[in-house]
């Protein structure tokens, strides 16, 4: 198996929209809990939750760069003639 195939079904899971749901719901509810529910969460459980809105932030961060880096400008208008 060549590095390259490896590469792109790496990416191709990682840019897939069910993954990019999966880490935006994850994102929120992490988000929604830790500001709702932080004074009845125990340590632990905080501590997984800041883990896991770490790390979904910084994967939502790195898809936007991504998305927004590398993707193609599209069709340059054409003119239309008369």
């Amino acid at each position: 198996m060549s590095h390259t195939s490896v590469m792109d079904k790496l990416l191709s899971v990682l840019l897939h929209n069910g993954t990019m749901a999966a880490f935006v719901v994850l994102f929120a509810g992490s988000a929604i809990t830790m500001v709702f529910e932080r004074k009845r969460l125990s340590a632990g459980r905080k501590k997984l939750l800041i883990a896991l809105l770490c790390i979904s932030a910084v994967y939502l961060i790195v898809v936007a760069v991504c998305m927004i880096g590398f993707a193609s400008p599209g069709n340059p208008p054409v003119p239309v003639e008369p």
